[in-house]
């Protein structure tokens, strides 16, 4: 739900319906030392391309003896044996995974991409919209005044540290295959994008009230 949600708001979420299982991003070699034949076709993870990477997480392939990473950090059992209750935990590796994870972090950079082409103008009119629009669609609901004002100067802070490093912002903006709309500033789109991973990682995006 967390992963469906951020591929939703970032316009990624492919919705087809049925079919065989996906294997979306993942960890090079992430069933090598769980593979009991190395000539299964469980042996090696393969990650599948293009629009296959952004179905619905029940679309993803579980392998029992080592489901997805991102499953496993949100409570997901290993399916080894049965599970009576689900675990329900908040850690600092969730957050982890929210801000580093590629597929996070393209799911950030395609936000901010989609908020820059939906309100359309410069950096400094348009910067308020943007952010509401951004936390609507990550939330589900409009930020207070109070709030919106802390994210404008969030937001500026790190254009200002990205304007210093044009090649952190290009090195924010390289995770993922979806490429990078050269129209758009860098050090602005980044600046979105850093701002936009945060608001991802809200605990009020990633849970259910």
């Amino acid at each position: 739900m967390i992963r469906d949600n951020a591929l939703v708001a970032s316009g990624l979420f492919n919705d087809k319906l049925g079919g065989p299982s996906v294997k979306p991003y993942q960890p090079n070699g992430l069933w090598r030392e769980k593979a009991m034949r190395t000539y299964y076709n469980t042996a090696t993870f393969i990650r599948d391309k293009g629009d296959k990477l952004y179905r619905r997480g029940m679309y993803s392939f579980i392998k029992q003896a080592s489901p997805p990473p991102q499953m496993q950090l949100f409570d997901a059992p290993s399916r080894e044996f049965c599970t009576i209750k689900h675990r329900i935990t908040n850690t600092p590796l969730q957050a982890l995974a929210l801000m580093n994870d590629e597929m996070y972090l393209e799911m950030s950079h395609m936000l901010a991409t989609r908020l820059f082409k939906e309100v359309e103008g410069n950096w400094e009119e348009q910067l308020e919209a943007r952010i509401a629009q951004g936390l609507r669609l990550s939330t589900g609901r409009t930020p207070t005044r109070k709030e919106l004002n802390n994210w404008v100067k969030f937001t500026n802070d790190i254009l200002v540290r990205f304007s210093e490093s044009i090649e952190d912002a290009k090195g924010l903006l390289s995770y993922g295959e979806k490429p990078v709309d050269e129209s758009i500033s860098p050090t602005e789109l980044a600046a979105l994008t850093f701002s936009m991973s945060a608001a991802l990682n809200l605990d009020e995006t990633i849970t259910r009230d």
